[in-house]
């Protein structure tokens, strides 16, 4: 799969034109999943320039982390190819970025591995420090691939919805249906720092649903979908790899559990995708014959 990447450089004297590469960021906007790592001792940096100018750098990247965490969250930073490159057009001082370039890799943390053996010395040993997690972002993009491998047509998935019940709003990442919905599905991952946000973003998501299970509902927009009690629902998780984040799933998975929500790890995903095959089968609607994008 396609990545881009650009590499931080230290640049304490910009005049000379002398550097260290520092660190790296590297992402796809088909996958909507991003990364950064720096390298783990920044000794050569030390070596390089004075400590001001190397305070400069330690904000910009703690600036940059920050903000692909909110984007991991989904809270409205933007992250995007079209930004990295404003990233190195913009940035010309202490801190530089190299020009974006693509390289095939199954995932960010991949692509920055590769980078990382290529461009970085790291006199740690350790590869880097990096955020390896998986975004929800990168989770819709494989959800999506997988409706489409089961050849479940555009036409009757409703991507990135708002659903309404009793006069309260909850996003659902895909609704499934011909005017009905027959299989609601939304992802979380439990792999990303900020889990307070996330076991309460999960506790207002259940407490939405767990009327529209009950009393039914309908998406919000045109071309409304009709959502009926007991309609099946799915989410698709990326597992804890860290004892809080695993505190934070159990939380959650009491959540999903009492509304009878199907959990699925990410490595299962093409089950929902199969499950919507056989609810549209269900409903009478001719999957073999649905065509794909």
């Amino acid at each position: 799969m396609r990545y881009v990447y650009s590499v931080v450089r230290y640049v304490p004297n910009p005049a000379s034109g002398e550097f260290v590469n520092i660190g790296a960021i590297a992402g796809s906007d088909e996958t909507g999943d991003w990364s950064l790592r720096q390298a783990g001792n920044p000794r050569r940096a030390r070596l390089f320039g004075p400590l001001e100018s190397l305070n400069a750098v330690d904000a910009f990247m703690n600036d940059i982390g920050s903000r692909l965490d909110r984007f991991a969250l989904m809270q409205g930073a933007e992250v995007s190819e079209a930004w990295l490159t404003d990233l190195h057009r913009r940035h010309r001082n202490v801190v530089q970025l190299s020009a974006p370039a693509p390289v095939i890799a199954e995932s960010a943390e991949e692509a920055l591995g590769f980078v990382f053996s290529q461009a970085i010395t790291d006199d740690a040993g350790s590869g880097g420090i990096s955020r390896p997690y998986a975004t929800r972002l990168r989770l819709f993009s494989e959800l999506k691939s997988s409706y489409r491998r089961a050849s479940i047509g555009p036409m009757l998935i409703r991507e990135k919805a708002s659903v309404l019940a009793d006069g309260l709003l909850a996003p659902m990442d895909f609704v499934v249906g011909n005017g009905v919905a027959v299989q609601l599905a939304h992802t979380w991952s439990f792999q990303i720092q900020a889990l307070g946000e996330v076991a309460r973003d999960v506790k207002s998501w259940g407490f939405t649903l767990e009327r529209l299970l009950r009393h039914g509902g309908s998406t919000v927009g045109e071309r409304a979908v009709e959502i009926r009690p007991g309609t099946s629902v799915e989410v698709v998780y990326a597992p804890p790899l860290t004892e809080p984040q695993g505190k934070a799933f159990e939380e959650a998975k009491l959540v999903f559990d009492d509304l009878g929500v199907t959990a699925v790890p990410q490595a299962e995903i093409a089950r929902v995708a199969d499950q919507a095959r056989q609810e549209l089968r269900r409903a009478g609607i001719a999957v073999d014959l649905i065509g794909s994008e």
